[in-house]
C-alpha cells in the first residue's frame, strides 16, 4: 500500500496541473498537494514503525525509508513549484514550455537552494552528516543547472536572481553550517 500511495504522488505530480477549478490555484494548500503531502507523512511513519518489526527490517534498512520519503518530497516540492509557474506566471501546462521558461528555471533554482541550506543548516545543528550531504549534493545540482541551464539565457534580470541569492546561501552556508564532525563509536573508531 505504502509503494502504491508513494507511485500515486509521483505520478499525480507529474500529470496534474493541480487544477481545483472552481476554486483558485494556492501552492500547498490545494487539494492535490495536501493528498501528496498525507501520502508522504503516512508513508515516513509507516517506515518509522515499522522498523522495529524484525521481518520488515530483513528488507527495509532506516535510511532506505528517509531517501525514498525524502526523494517523493523532493519530486511533489519541485511538482509544486511547476504547478505554481502554470497557474501564477502563466507559463503553459507542457514539459517543452515549462524547461524552456526562465521564470520556471529561476524559481526551481531558488527554492531548491532554500531547501539545500535548510538541510545543511539542520544536518549542521543535529551533528547529523546525512542530512548536511543530502543539501550539498542538491546545492551541487543547483550550480551544475546553473551553469548549464541558466547561462543560455543570457541577460534575464532572472538569471541574475539567481545567482545572487544562490551565491549568498553558499557564503551563508559556510559560516552558518560547515560539515557536522564525525560520530566516534564505543569502540574509538570514526563512523
Amino acid at each position: 500500500m505504502v509503494v502504491y500511495s508513494l507511485g500515486w504522488a509521483l505520478w499525480s505530480n507529474l500529470s496534474s496541473n493541480g487544477s481545483a477549478a472552481p476554486l483558485p490555484y494556492v501552492p500547498i494548500i490545494n487539494p492535490l498537494e495536501i493528498a501528496q503531502m498525507a501520502v508522504i507523512f503516512c508513508a515516513l511513519g509507516w517506515f518509522r514503525e515499522s522498523i522495529g518489526d524484525p521481518e520488515i527490517k530483513l528488507h527495509l534498512r532506516p535510511a532506505l525509508g528517509d531517501a525514498v520519503g525524502g526523494g517523493v518530497a523532493f519530486a511533489c516540492l519541485t511538482g509544486a513549484v511547476l504547478r505554481a509557474s502554470h497557474h501564477w506566471g502563466g507559463v503553459p501546462w507542457d514539459a517543452g514550455h515549462l524547461m524552456a521558461s526562465t521564470l520556471v528555471q529561476t524559481a526551481l533554482s531558488l527554492t531548491w537552494t532554500v531547501l539545500a541550506f535548510t538541510l545543511m543548516v539542520v544536518g549542521n545543528r543535529r551533528d547529523r552528516r546525512p542530512p548536511w550531504f543530502a543539501g550539498a549534493a542538491l546545492i551541487a545540482v543547483v550550480v551544475v543547472k546553473l551553469f548549464l541551464v541558466e547561462l543560455a539565457n543570457t541577460g534575464s534580470l532572472a538569471r541574475i536572481v539567481s545567482f545572487v541569492v544562490v551565491g549568498g546561501l553558499l557564503l551563508a552556508v559556510g559560516s552558518l553550517a560547515p560539515v557536522p564532525p564525525r560520530v566516534s563509536a564505543p569502540d574509538g573508531s570514526q563512523s
